[in-house]
């Protein structure tokens, strides 16, 4: 009796003890979610206190016009429900678009009243075309909150969309002057920037400038088709770098499901990965990150130059710590098939991007103190030389490296970077214009102003390179 009992005991501690961990496992994978959404933050949506002030306002009017107060609520609804169908769209008709804003724009007359005036200004050969969602609501938004709302007398919103055969253009004036936003502000835009550069490449642009009069004009160009996947006659190429193969097996199940995936090789821990991402060459690798001896950031270390990055974790802080090195994706264990199919489009995306196949593809792991990043190699205008140190510009970074210039050169692409001199070597595709040199030599501007001379024989060399 005593040994039943205590089997017994045993079993519903277990029991417990499985449903505990399976419960924590859903809360962690929520949260891993939530930080997904979190870091991104690529996705216009609406912002929080509009519905606050929206509810506010929706409460005095059913006392005060309750026929009013019912309209409001179909709006609300309207334009709850577009934003939540839309949520996972690359593009929208902008017809659907249009009547969200309309939407939007109806909820805020109700509490600006007076102060708030909108123009709309639309062409008919526009109406079917696509757009990124939320993308118009984000300027109108925009205008409004740093512009309407900040005047006591308001103003108006003039919205106008116009289109030929190449692109489409979306303008919205509103009365107010740009200033220096303060700290926080100006998300919205920017995220929409970034939004529009993975769907369309450097094809999009937002610009937001002061006009005459008084009017802040918002503007975007749109071409009317997004990036499209070239066929590249090559399947991606992948590597599977786990400690588990059971896990390996999973994943490589997983991908059988892509014709246009390759699984040419598997890992077991760090030391194998590097070995094999030198000699096999992947377009992708998927990485977990807590493996024996070296972990999935440490490996990133070791191979400098190598592929596009994807990790595999069961551990929130990783989840973090993935999109902190700018690794281009993460999935959680167990790794469901949509998410994965996710992960693939954005590498395929990828590549489309850099405008080359598989092998253009590379990126570069860079540490300085305690920040790092994982750099598109055609992202870096210039690696200059500081002693034994070498500081490589790209973005608003510009991190120090402990790498002398000559090591770095071994290791680049020569069709890409060229030895401006001793001490820089420049992307050829970051050089906007090239003027002559005090001494003979060519001064080469760069996309951010940057002025690198550049040493009369290396002047030759470009000259005969670039046939000028």
């Amino acid at each position: 009796m005593v040994v039943l009992v205590a089997w017994m005991t045993l079993y519903v501690a277990m029991h417990e003890l499985q449903q505990r961990r399976e419960a924590e496992g859903r809360a962690f994978r929520l949260e891993v979610v939530a930080q997904q959404a979190q870091l991104r933050g690529l996705r216009a949506q609406l912002h929080p206190h509009f519905f606050f002030n929206c509810l506010n306002d929706l409460r005095e009017l059913i006392a005060e016009d309750p026929e009013r107060a019912q309209q409001m609520v179909t709006q609300l609804a309207g334009l709850m429900r577009y934003s939540l169908r839309t949520n996972h769209s690359e593009l929208v008709s902008l017809a659907d678009e249009v009547v969200a804003v309309e939407d939007y724009l109806a909820l805020e007359v109700i509490r600006f009243e007076e102060r708030l005036r909108v123009h709309w200004d639309i062409a008919m050969e526009v109406q079917n075309m696509r757009v990124p969602p939320m993308l118009l609501q984000t300027l109108v938004e925009n205008a409004l909150k740093h512009g309407i709302a900040r005047r006591p007398q308001g103003g108006e919103i003039r919205i106008a969309i116009r289109a030929d055969d190449v692109r489409m253009e979306l303008e919205v004036l509103n009365n107010g002057e740009v200033r220096e936003p303060p700290s926080g502000d100006g998300i919205g835009l920017r995220n929409a920037q970034e939004r529009l550069n993975l769907i369309y490449g450097e094809r999009a642009k937002i610009a937001l400038e002061n006009t005459a009069g008084g009017w802040v004009r918002a503007h975007v160009t749109l071409p009317l088709s997004p990036i499209e996947v070239p066929d590249r006659g090559e399947k991606l190429k992948a590597l599977l770098v786990d400690d588990e193969r059971l896990a390996r097996a999973g994943l490589r199940r997983l991908l059988r499901a892509h014709e246009d995936v390759v699984v040419i090789g598997e890992a077991n821990n760090a030391e194998v990965a590097a070995h094999k991402i030198r000699r096999l060459q992947p377009d992708v690798v998927f990485l977990d990150v807590e493996m024996p001896g070296q972990n999935g950031l440490e490996l990133l270390e070791k191979i400098e130059v190598g592929p596009v990055v994807i990790f595999t974790t069961a551990y929130q802080e990783y989840a973090v710590r993935a999109f902190e090195v700018s690794a281009l994706d993460y999935l959680v264990k167990p790794i469901i098939p949509q998410r994965l199919a996710s992960a693939l489009d954005k590498v395929r995306q990828a590549f489309a991007l850099a405008e080359a196949g598989p092998k253009g593809r590379r990126q570069v792991f860079l540490r300085d103190g305690a920040h790092c990043w994982m750099v598109m190699m055609t992202d870096i205008r210039l690696i200059e030389s500081a002693g034994n140190y070498t500081r490589v510009h790209f973005g608003c970074n510009s991190p120090l490296i402990c790498r002398s210039l000559n090591a770095l050169e071994s290791r680049l692409d020569p069709t890409v970077f060229f030895r401006a001199s001793r001490s820089h070597i420049v992307n050829l595709r970051q050089i906007q214009s090239l003027d002559k040199g005090p001494d003979g030599g060519l001064v080469a501007m760069l996309t951010d102003g940057t002025k690198v001379a550049i040493t009369r024989r290396q002047s030759q060399k470009l000259r005969e390179r670039l046939s000028l």
